[in-house]
């Protein structure tokens, strides 16, 4: 059976990435050899099985890694941090995430943050899709997939009109197998990002977004109005149908969203005194820790000393010992977020999500200078890039920082709030029991989560 899986696995590989030449597969122990009992061993069977793929893709070498060649990766020093996560005794875990976050809630987060007034906005939506959820994705997945639906459809019915066409259309002809062409690069891109929205981490392939920009309703009337067109009626007819299905559809919206669900690029959010930040990530945070996926670490920039670099800045706030390097350091906090895919949960799904390790500084306007936090904002980019599983994130209000704000993807917030004051009201006057008369007035002049908390 975990032969037939082996085999599955490369096969879908090969298919949604056509240039892989080296595939590895890990097994956790060394596989058995010949006996004199049976020629039917382990160490045979995957003989067998590298000589069957070898048939079928010989431009794919087949590698195992076994237990012995996994030990040999571990003692390698740029392993030291996930060996040491694994094999010692560990001071990361996710009972040291939870724990930091209580102190925080205790401490510095205790007049700014009440879960019971907790209503998710833009902060919530925008984590959600950087990090990655299960619901997210599958709905994202059925959309494209219903466009590889269409596509097929306009395959069908185009080979048809073809069939039917004289020599003499020409000019029909050359519209719809050109069209044909451009459905088929959509098709390729649809298989390549529906792969990624269920298979994260098995996926970097680039996405062609050029291939969706095409204007459908044209090509529809450029087909339906073509030379001797209306000689095919039934046939032009059952082309353009899809056509016009295709352009219900917001490709550039869609494509929009699954952009945000790939970027790595820091986020930074920017909003006004009062909208609502700190109690957004903080409930996000919250959340997170809950639904144990992705591991978030939400630190006050005004406790940060402005000599501290990120290494410093995330074991300050875990509370761990200073012996770990950088290096150390974010391959064990990968390590932790990698856990977090063996839960039932996760482990149920059919979407992959990768889970993620979130830093969140909350409040760069509060700590000074900032063209300090400017520089380890950039530093992330390269953080990120050696260590895909993790994430920052930032809130500052934009006035004190350095402009332009090109060095992150800024999220700017309304002056409203990160969730409207009309919709936190009755949440808020249930949490604080108070009773009003004129409750419609109230709520149209509480116009800021500030100005309403103020007035409970």
């Amino acid at each position: 059976g975990q032969i037939t899986q082996i085999k599955n696995s490369i096969k879908t590989a090969v298919k949604i990435r056509p240039a892989i030449t080296d595939y590895i597969v890990c097994i956790p122990r060394d596989l058995a050899s010949m006996t004199g009992r049976s020629d039917n061993t382990e160490d045979a069977r995957w003989d067998k099985l590298v000589a069957d793929m070898e048939k079928l893709y010989p431009t794919v070498k087949i590698t195992l890694w076994n237990n012995a060649r996994l030990v040999e990766e571990l003692q390698k020093p740029n392993c030291s941090g996930i060996y040491r996560f694994w094999f010692e005794t560990s001071e990361i875990s996710n009972e040291t995430v939870k724990y930091a976050f209580d102190k925080a809630r205790s401490s510095w987060l205790d007049t700014k943050y009440v879960p019971a007034l907790n209503t998710f906005g833009k902060i919530e939506k925008t984590i959600s899709s950087f990090l990655g959820y299960a619901e997210q994705r599958a709905t994202l997945s059925d959309v494209f997939t219903r466009i590889n639906t269409y596509c097929k459809q306009y395959t069908t019915a185009a080979d048809a009109l073809l069939l039917v066409c004289s020599e003499n259309d020409t000019e029909l002809k050359d519209l719809v197998a050109s069209t044909s062409e451009r459905i088929n690069s959509i098709s390729k891109s649809c298989d390549v990002i529906q792969y990624w929205l269920e298979n994260e981490a098995l996926s970097e392939e680039t996405i062609d977004d050029n291939a969706f920009n095409i204007d459908f309703d044209t090509l529809a009337d450029q087909i339906y109005h073509a030379e001797r067109a209306c000689r095919l009626h039934f046939h032009i007819s059952e082309v353009t149908k899809v056509l016009r299905k295709l352009s219900k559809i917001d490709c550039y919206e869609l494509l929009q969203e699954v952009e945000r669900c790939r970027s790595k690029r820091s986020i930074i959010f920017l909003g006004g005194p009062g909208t609502g930040k700190t109690h957004g990530v903080s409930a996000v945070t919250e959340k997170l820790l809950q639904e144990n996926l992705h591991v978030p670490l939400l630190i006050r920039a005004r406790n940060v000393p402005s000599s501290h670099t990120w290494k410093d800045i995330i074991s300050d706030y875990l509370g761990i010992s200073s012996e770990w390097n950088e290096d150390d350091l974010f391959q064990g906090l990968s390590s932790l977020a990698h856990r977090n895919i063996f839960t039932e949960s996760s482990l149920k799904s059919p979407i992959v999500v990768t889970p993620k390790i979130c830093v969140i500084i909350d409040g760069l306007d509060e700590s000074a200078p900032h063209d300090r936090w400017v520089e380890r904002i950039k530093e992330t980019d390269a953080i990120v890039a050696k260590y895909p599983q993790i994430r920052f994130c930032f809130t500052s209000r934009s006035v004190p920082l350095p402009k332009p704000i090109n060095y992150a993807n800024a999220i700017r917030l309304g002056n409203g709030g990160d969730v409207p004051a009309y919709k936190l009201f009755d949440g808020y006057m249930k949490a604080y029991n108070i009773s009003a008369e004129n409750r419609g007035w109230l709520r149209t002049v509480l116009t800021t989560p500030l100005a309403l908390k103020l007035f409970c």
